[in-house]
């Protein structure tokens, strides 16, 4: 799937974040890691339950659905999501180089994942969104169950 936009074939964020949101809808957060070219090389949402593995967040799950990527291709890739990493799919985007990571929002999930992507010298952008903040609240909100007890499957 080859998405261009404006004369540089880069992906404009508000679109990344948009497929990430569609994505997103399936589960409880979704990427979509796209190249600078505007490829969507993969998208995925939260697994985890489904496949009843703590493994498969949203971010494990799309570099799964990528295969083999050379870390060329991800050096010069953005990674959307809908919330900012935890400290696994953060050491996971660092494992596999994606330079860029561009995220719905920061305000529901504790955790510094953003920033030690920062300062490990991955672009990191919040997109400060209203709707990916009220999806997860509302997440939060009709699963309790899933939210509250992460050791159970998934921790996010």
């Amino acid at each position: 799937m080859n998405i261009q936009t404006s004369t540089d074939a880069q992906l404009d964020d508000n679109i990344g974040l948009k497929i990430a949101i569609e994505e997103a809808k399936k589960s409880l957060t979704e990427n979509a890691l796209i190249s600078s070219t505007g490829e969507v090389l993969a998208r995925s949402h939260n697994l985890a339950w489904q496949k009843m593995s703590p493994i498969f967040h949203a971010e494990m799950a799309t570099f799964d659905a990528a295969g083999h990527v050379s870390k060329a291709v991800y050096r010069l890739a953005t990674l959307y999501t809908t919330l900012t990493p935890c400290d696994m799919c953060t050491g996971a985007i660092l494992w596999f180089g994606v330079g860029r990571v561009v995220m719905g929002e920061a305000k529901s999930v504790g955790g510094g994942g953003h920033d030690i992507l920062r300062s490990r010298g991955v672009e990191v952008m919040d997109m400060d969104s209203e709707e990916c903040y009220e999806m997860l609240q509302k997440f939060m909100k009709d699963h309790p169950d899933r939210w509250k007890n992460p050791s159970k499957i998934a921790c996010n």
